[in-house]
């Protein structure tokens, strides 16, 4: 009877939502060690990346979900990225909340970073491919009763797990597979001379297809196959690095506190700790907390339809206007705006122009976000601010409720009062 009732207790506080103060650190470390049942996290690689970590002098604090579902404190203020490590991603969505992975894309969204392993980067896609089957959004039942599946959506695109031609990953065959890096990146800048080849150890990690519109840098490709093993794109304002291989494991060296099955007939021929380091220095230095200049002259750029907006304090660079799942062919407009912070005071103008709605006029967006046409005159939507601007417009609108045609988006800054000098973007999106 008294174990019984330990076991009620035990799931009742996993259930209720209990979450504990939290401190604070570098990086978030998501470990769901304490709940009852479905333990997601693999805790070897835990350990691994505990004492990496450690040995980079990159603070951590473990969370758990209820941290992540329940928790009071912001995100934003305690931490610089959440690394979710690899083991069983089912189990991640079995037990973070729609709520709490709102909690995960509102705080990469708002600058910080994701690093995601293994499973922690199959939670991280909008779908994923496993023995031939494809598991996106809804997939059954967490445990807090909602349908749920592979819907944290990071990522726009695949996640691809490739078992049955790398190793048997039912029968934990770990094994070293060389990634090719052949790119020059930011996130990697300073590390090796591109192109050079590195060994890491893997076991069922996936392998990434972006979606059409996506903007995604590929860090390494599987050199036996070719596709993408580790990417890096922007998410809002913030950062996310996935990894299919286990970066965080020395093959050769006892300094990460775990013994691999078959670890002595391995060796990776050097430490991936580094590559990890440049990784997390990337995601915990973000160049969108620089601020942009000021117009000094006219500068006009364009960028192809893209889901979410993309900061930078290189103008070039910028993406401030994401259009939703229509970027991609979807069936969802949602208009999200996004621009680091400025240097100066300045007016920010947002304007649509639609010839199946109106051959004649561009439309631009008031203060009280409601329309008038540009010949009624030049309003700013925002004006003596210096940033940084995160908004969504007009919330998700159904592509089913526009009229075909194509619709052109324009952001243009100026410096407050004066629009001899300004930066203009343009974009835009299509309905069949």
């Amino acid at each position: 009877m008294k174990l019984i009732l330990i076991i009620v207790m035990t799931c009742l506080f996993s259930f209720q939502g209990v979450a504990v103060a939290l401190n604070g650190a570098d990086v978030a470390l998501y470990n769901d060690s304490t709940a009852p049942y479905y333990k997601g996290v693999w805790q070897d690689g835990l350990i691994a990346i505990k004492n990496m970590l450690t040995t980079l002098g990159i603070t951590y604090e473990e969370i758990n979900y209820n941290d992540i579902n329940f928790s009071n404190q912001d995100f934003s203020s305690l931490y610089k990225v959440i690394l979710i490590p690899g083991g069983y991603a089912w189990y991640y969505n079995y037990w973070i909340s729609k709520t709490g992975k709102e909690r995960i894309r509102n705080f990469v969204n708002k600058g910080g970073g994701y690093f995601g392993i293994c499973a922690g980067a199959y939670f991280a896609v909008d779908r994923v491919v496993w023995g031939r089957k494809v598991y996106d959004d809804i997939v059954g039942f967490n445990a807090y009763g909602e349908l749920t599946g592979y819907d944290l959506d990071l990522f726009s695109g695949t996640g691809t797990g490739d078992e049955d031609k790398i190793a048997d990953y039912y029968a934990g065959n770990w094994t070293m597979l060389a990634f090719d890096f052949g790119n020059e990146n930011t996130v990697l800048s300073n590390y090796k001379k591109v192109p050079y080849s590195e060994d890491i150890i893997y076991l069922g990690g996936p392998y990434f297809t972006a979606d059409a519109g996506a903007s995604v840098s590929v860090l390494a490709t599987y050199a036996y196959n070719g596709q993408p093993g580790i990417v890096s794109f922007q998410y809002g304002s913030g950062r996310v690095v996935l990894s299919g291989p286990h970066p965080e494991i020395e093959e050769d060296s006892n300094r990460d506190g775990v013994a691999i099955n078959g670890e002595e007939t391995m060796n990776d021929n050097g430490s991936d700790w580094e590559l990890s380091g440049h990784i997390l220095n990337w995601l915990m230095n973000s160049a969108n907390s620089q601020p942009l200049a000021t117009p000094s002259k006219q500068e006009v750029f364009s960028f192809q339809p893209i889901e979410n907006f993309i900061k930078s304090s290189n103008p070039p660079e910028v993406k401030p206007v994401g259009v939703g799942t229509v970027a991609a062919g979807g069936s969802t407009l949602r208009i999200n705006l996004g621009l680091n912070k400025f240097s100066g005071a300045v007016d920010i103008y947002f304007g649509i122009y639609a010839e199946a709605l109106d051959p004649v006029n561009i439309y631009i967006l008031k203060p009280d976000n409601t329309f008038q046409t540009l010949s009624a005159g030049l309003v700013p939507w925002k004006s003596n601010t210096a940033g940084p601007i995160n908004d969504s417009l007009f919330g998700e609108i159904p592509t089913s409720s526009l009229l075909s045609g194509t619709y052109d988006l324009y952001l243009m800054v100026t410096p407050n009062n004066n629009q001899d000098n300004y930066y203009l973007w343009s974009t835009y999106f299509a309905i069949p």
